[in-house]
């Protein structure tokens, strides 16, 4: 198992998340699930709470519990969907593109040692090679 590449895979995002959450939390007071959130909701607006409990891969009442969070600290929006007055679209707020930009780059400068080992070309070998496995991955679901 040592030399496989998904055992390999699943402990650096181990170790990512956990800094992530750290800096994040230690620097502006948000988790990492919420981060998350936020940039789901930054890529695609007015997705339902079950999305992005799928897209996440999170339990709704886990994301239901940070949506309201991020809606009471103006984070985010709830509309209602005209269409079915029952279903709750979520939708990135100014203040909350703003904060997730902060977020990006206290994300940025704690991954920097860790990704600086790689040479510049390394680095963007790596991106394009992970971008078509994810995209591999997520057509085979």
């Amino acid at each position: 198992m040592q030399n496989s590449i998904g055992y390999t895979l699943h402990q650096l995002v181990f170790v990512l998340d956990r800094q992530s959450d750290e800096a994040l939390h230690s620097s502006l007071g948000i988790g990492y699930s919420q981060f998350k959130i936020l940039m789901a909701a930054k890529h695609r607006s007015g997705l339902k709470q079950n999305d992005i409990a799928v897209y996440l891969g999170q339990t709704e009442a886990s994301v239901s519990r940070q949506i309201k969070l991020l809606k009471n600290d103006g984070m985010l929006a709830v509309r209602i969907d005209p269409n079915n007055r029952r279903a709750r679209s979520i939708v990135l707020t100014d203040k909350g593109s703003e904060f997730a930009k902060k977020c990006v780059v206290v994300l940025e400068q704690t991954h920097a040692a860790t990704f600086g080992s790689l040479s510049f070309a390394e680095q963007k070998m790596m991106q394009e090679l992970l971008d078509r496995l994810t995209t591999k991955a997520c057509k085979d679901k």
